[in-house]
């Protein structure tokens, strides 16, 4: 089954191209697969990161983001795997900075 593919939806919390250039490689690097040796498609990563940022910009729920976006449980994942990266740096840092 192929995956949906998502464009922009054009809001104003929507990462610009020269944002998305800059984040890409961090997010993927190009050497990326994810379970059962797949690539990871980078234009899937983008419309997580517009839905997040629509969700933190307006604050809405998580069951009204818009049906141009990415279904919730993946923009939930894919927040709760940034946040997860987030913290295991800030552990790195103080542990590093603490030597």
């Amino acid at each position: 089954m192929a995956a949906k593919t998502y464009r922009s939806a054009g809001y104003d919390t929507d990462l610009s191209d020269a944002e998305w250039e800059l984040l890409k490689p961090l997010i993927y690097p190009a050497d990326a697969r994810r379970g059962r040796g797949r690539w990871r498609d980078p234009n899937s990563g983008r419309a997580n990161l517009d839905a997040i940022c629509y969700v933190l910009k307006t604050g809405c729920q998580w069951s009204l983001l818009p049906k141009e976006l990415p279904p919730k449980s993946t923009v939930h994942d894919a927040l709760a795997r940034c946040i997860a990266i987030m913290q295991a740096w800030q552990g790195f840092e103080k542990s590093y900075c603490a030597a």
